[in-house]
């Protein structure tokens, strides 16, 4: 999807999908997502599981959803939404307080 950084690393594992079966692990950069997103950015800063384990798991975004959202909010995504992404995304955006 995105290449990573040979100089930094991604430091925090993006778990997305409802069920075991379903579910797929995303390898991310702690900071752009918090810079992204206020949600992400407390559940990294404060004494909590996903702080110390660097693995936040979204089971109400599926494998697509994240891969489109993940497209719009990185540096080297194309930050273009399409017209039929919004329905998908804009809850989404709200709940996870992304920018």
């Amino acid at each position: 999807i995105i290449q990573p950084l040979k100089c930094n690393p991604p430091d925090l594992e993006i778990v997305v999908g409802s069920s075991t079966k379903h579910q797929y692990t995303f390898q991310c950069h702690s900071a752009i997502l918090a810079s992204q997103s206020a949600y992400v950015d407390t559940m990294l800063s404060v004494p909590m599981k996903e702080q110390s384990a660097k693995r936040i798991t979204f089971p109400d975004i599926e494998h697509d959803t994240w891969i489109r959202l993940i497209h719009f909010l990185t540096p080297s995504g194309s930050r273009q939404l399409q017209v039929t992404d919004i329905p998908e995304l804009l809850p989404i955006f709200d709940k996870f307080e992304f920018r």
